[in-house]
C-alpha cells in the first residue's frame, strides 16, 4: 500500500504573510459572517478576487462602509458584479461591494440622476475625491443578487488602491471562524518528458484518497515508480466553519526528499493574469472529469505572480533507482494544514513506449501562427497557448439549417488564453440576410451556441477563445417579450412599477430601450430571471390616462422587436 498521510495540523493565528497589511476595519455587515466563497478559489476561467458572505438566502441586508473614504466608483453592469459599489479609504485600501440589490438614498440619486443624462442602465463611473463621502459604518447599500450572482450574497473584496490588486481579504481581522484544515482528494503524477513514465505508462496517474480517523491513504503499489521528468499536482479544497461550500487554499508546498520544489501562495494577483488559472490547473482532466487538479509544476508560458518559488519549474528529474519521499502540504488562510505524503521510485529506465512524434501541425505558443484550409483561416496571435499545441483540424458535413461545413478546430480539452481569429467563407449566403450570419458552437451532444462573428467581404470573422467544433448559422428571430403586470390601458397607480419577461432564442439580448411619452425611461434587465423592468420615477413626466409606453429590443444580430401599449397612472 502506497504510504500516504493526511497531517491535520490547526493554528489558531493567521499566517504571518499578512501581518503588516491589516487595518482597521468594520465587518461590511451585521450579520454573522460565514463564508461560501474565499479568496483565489478556483473558478471557471478566473481566481476569485474577493470573499462570498452568506445572506442567509434571502437580499436586502445593509452593507456598511467599512473605513470611512469615499466613493470611487459605481458600476453596473447586468453580468459580472451586476451593481457594485467601491470605496477608496486614506489607508491606501479600496474596499468593493459586489451584486447589490440597491444604493443608499444619496448614492442612489447620484447613479440614476447619471443615467438618466446618458440614457443607459449599464454604466461605469469614476468619482473623485469630495463628490460622495462615506463614513465608517455607514450604511451604503443593500445586499443583493445582480449580476452573475449563482444566488444571494454579498461579494467583498479589498484592493490595493494604487493598482488595484485584489488582496487576501481574510488577512484584514474579519470575524470568520475556521479551524478545519484542508481536505486533499487526488493526487496526480505527471510524465513531463516524451521518454519519462509513472508505472511505465506515458499518461498522467491520477490517485483518489479515502480519508480514515487520522489519516488518508491510496491503494497501490509503493512506491510509484516513475523515470524521467516528472510533475505532481493536487485536488484540494478548504472548508470554513459553517457551511459546506468548497473553498480554496492559501498555500501549497512540494518537497521531494526534503527540499522545497515548489511553494505558491494566494495573498495577492493581478486580474491580468487571472485567465492562467487554465494553465495552474490541469485544464484537459476538468474537461473530463470536472476535477480542479493544480499543478505544482508550472507550463512554459505562465508566469503567474502566486508561484513564490519554483526549482526547475517544479519539475522533477528522477533517473536514478532510488526511492524519493515526496511531500505536499495545503495551508488555509487561517493556518490549518494538511500535508499528503508518498514515495516514488526511479526504474532507472525510459518508457518503453515513450510519446509519439508530433503529426499534427506545429503552432509554437510564443509566436503569431496560421492555419489555411478551404474555406477557413485561422490566425493565432502570440502567446494564445500556454504550451507548444500540435494542431489538428478535420470537418464534416454540415446540415441543411447550417451555412457551412462544421470544422472540427483541435482538441476542446485544450485552454486557450488569447482569442483567436476564425474566418470562413459560407457556402451560400441568403438573399438580404447576410448581415445575421453568425459562428455557431456545436457541443458534443449537439447544442449549438451563438459563437459571435461579422459578415464583410464575403466571410464571416469573429474572435473565439477555445477549441471545439464550428460552423456558420444564422439568427433571424427577433426577441420575445411578454407583459407580466400590464396589459393595455391598465391602471397601474398601486403599482410600484412595471415587469416584462424578455428572451431570446439564441445569439442573447443585445440592447433594451424603454420610453414613455416619447420620453426614454430606465429600464433595468436582469438575465438570470429573463426579467426587464422598470420603477416609476419622478424624473419622468407621467399623464393621469393615456401614457404610451414602447420597449425596444434588439439581439446581437440586429433583430428588433417592438412592444408598444398605453396604460393608466
Amino acid at each position: 500500500m502506497i504510504r500516504i498521510l493526511f497531517i491535520a495540523v490547526v493554528c489558531t493565528a493567521p499566517l504571518i504573510t499578512f501581518s503588516q497589511q491589516k487595518a482597521d476595519f468594520r465587518p461590511p455587515m451585521d450579520i454573522p459572517l460565514v463564508l461560501s466563497g474565499n479568496f483565489g478559489e478556483l473558478r471557471t476561467n478566473h481566481f476569485h478576487s474577493g470573499i462570498d458572505f452568506k445572506t442567509r438566502g434571502v437580499t436586502g441586508h445593509k452593507v456598511f462602509a467599512i473605513e470611512s473614504g469615499y466613493v470611487s466608483r459605481i458600476k453596473v453592469q447586468t453580468g459580472g458584479y451586476g451593481k457594485a459599489l467601491y470605496i477608496a479609504h486614506p489607508g491606501g485600501y479600496t474596499s468593493v461591494y459586489g451584486h447589490l440589490e440597491d444604493y443608499n438614498p444619496v448614492i442612489g440619486k447620484y447613479l440614476r440622476d447619471i443615467q438618466y443624462q446618458r440614457q443607459t442602465h449599464g454604466i461605469d463611473l469614476y468619482l473623485q475625491p469630495g463628490e460622495i463621502e462615506v463614513s465608517k459604518g455607514e450604511v451604503i447599500a443593500a445586499s443583493g443578487n445582480t449580476g452573475s450572482s449563482s444566488g444571494p450574497h454579498l461579494h467583498f473584496e479589498i484592493r490595493r488602491t494604487r493598482d488595484q490588486v485584489p488582496l487576501n481579504g481574510l488577512f484584514f481581522d474579519f470575524p470568520v471562524t475556521d479551524n478545519i484544515p484542508p481536505k486533499i482528494t487526488l493526487a496526480g503524477v505527471y510524465p513531463l518528458g516524451r521518454t519519462a513514465h509513472v508505472v511505465h505508462g506515458v499518461e498522467p496517474m491520477f490517485l483518489d484518497t479515502r480519508e480514515f480517523s487520522t489519516s488518508v491513504r491510496i491503494a497501490g503499489k509503493n512506491p510509484i515508480p516513475v523515470h524521467g521528468q516528472i510533475g505532481f499536482g493536487i485536488e484540494v479544497y478548504d472548508y470554513l466553519n459553517g457551511a459546506p461550500n468548497r473553498c480554496g487554499v492559501f498555500s501549497l508546498e512540494l518537497k521531494v526528499d526534503g527540499r522545497q520544489i515548489f511553494y505558491s501562495e494566494m495573498s495577492e494577483f493581478s486580474f491580468a493574469e487571472s485567465r492562467f488559472i487554465n494553465a495552474h490547473i490541469d485544464y484537459g482532466y476538468k474537461n473530463a472529469n470536472n476535477r480542479k487538479v493544480q499543478r505544482l509544476h508550472r507550463l512554459p508560458y505562465n508566469p503567474l505572480s502566486i508561484y513564490k518559488y519554483q526549482e526547475n519549474d517544479g519539475v522533477v528529474n528522477i533517473e536514478d533507482t532510488l526511492v524519493h519521499d515526496v511531500s505536499i502540504t495545503a495551508t488555509d488562510s487561517y493556518g490549518n494544514s494538511t500535508s499528503l505524503e508518498f514515495q516514488v521510485r526511479g526504474t532507472g529506465m525510459p518508457a518503453k513506449h515513450p510519446v509519439p512524434e508530433a503529426t499534427g501541425v506545429p503552432l509554437p505558443y510564443n509566436r503569431e501562427s496560421s492555419f489555411a484550409a478551404q474555406d477557413i483561416l485561422l490566425q493565432f496571435p502570440a502567446y494564445c497557448f500556454y504550451e507548444d499545441v500540435d494542431f489538428m483540424f478535420a470537418t464534416t458535413d454540415g446540415t441543411d439549417d447550417l451555412y457551412s461545413d462544421v470544422y472540427h478546430i483541435h482538441d476542446i480539452s485544450v485552454p486557450v488564453h488569447r482569442q483567436f481569429e476564425l474566418a470562413v467563407v459560407p457556402h451560400r449566403t441568403p438573399p438580404g440576410l447576410a448581415d445575421r450570419l453568425c459562428l455557431v458552437s456545436i457541443q458534443e451532444d449537439g447544442t449549438r451556441t451563438f459563437a459571435g462573428g461579422t459578415y464583410g467581404g464575403g466571410q464571416i470573422t469573429g474572435e473565439l477563445r477555445s477549441f471545439g467544433k464550428y460552423a456558420v448559422g444564422i439568427d433571424t428571430i427577433p426577441p420575445a417579450i411578454i407583459p407580466l403586470d400590464l396589459s393595455n390601458g391598465k391602471n397601474v397607480t398601486a403599482q410600484p412599477g412595471i415587469r416584462f419577461r424578455i428572451s431570446d432564442d439564441f445569439s442573447g439580448i443585445g440592447s433594451y430601450n424603454g420610453y414613455i411619452n416619447g420620453q426614454w425611461v430606465l429600464f433595468e434587465y436582469d438575465p438570470k430571471n429573463e426579467l426587464l423592468f422598470h420603477e416609476f420615477d419622478d424624473r419622468v413626466l407621467y399623464v393621469q390616462k393615456n401614457n404610451e409606453l414602447e420597449i425596444v429590443l434588439t439581439d446581437a444580430k440586429g433583430n428588433v422587436t417592438t412592444y408598444r401599449t398605453i396604460f393608466f397612472r
